[in-house]
This record gives C-alpha cells, sequence and structure tokens, in this order.
C-alpha cells in the first residue's frame, strides 16, 4: 500500500518529550492499562499536574460507568477550566 510504512514492531515514542499539562486517570481494576505499566508511563511523563486512580474501575467503565460524570469528567472539566483561567 502507497504511504504505509510497514516494520515488525511499533515505533518507539518518547513520553518524556511531551510539555504539555498532563492529567492521568486510572482504574484499580483495569487488566488492560494495569497498574504497574501505569505507573512506569507516569513516571517517564514530566509533566504530570494531576493522577486521579479510581479503584474500583476498569478499563472501560471510562465511557460506561453510570457514575463517570462524578467520578471523573467533573473534575476534569473543573482542572481545564483552572489551567486556561476559566473559573
Amino acid at each position: 500500500t502507497a504511504g504505509i510504512l510497514i516494520q515488525p514492531t511499533p515505533p518507539q515514542y518518547h513520553p518524556g518529550n511531551i510539555t504539555v499539562p498532563i492529567a492521568m486517570y486510572s482504574g484499580g481494576r483495569d487488566w488492560l492499562a494495569v497498574p504497574s505499566d501505569v505507573t512506569r508511563l507516569e513516571a517517564r511523563l514530566h509533566s504530570v499536574i494531576k493522577h486521579d486512580v479510581i479503584s474500583d474501575w476498569e478499563h472501560l467503565d471510562f465511557v460506561w460507568a453510570t457514575n463517570t460524570y462524578a467520578a471523573c469528567y467533573e473534575g476534569l472539566i473543573q482542572l481545564i477550566k483552572q489551567q486556561y483561567n476559566l473559573v
């Protein structure tokens, strides 16, 4: 296929080069992004301004949980407003 780079392994990326503020949200019962991987990623990022762990959530709860707004989105919206002086 023209224009598509095909390689046997994914390209390396360098999370430490990210400079924008990062808010991390993770689930304590997430089996796709397990806590040890999240911790390792957070250690490589230099601009994390917040990391909330929702202990009883799994990966798809960030989309499907009935308490998503109260548990996650409400705080995220407030954080964005604070970062951009919209409060």
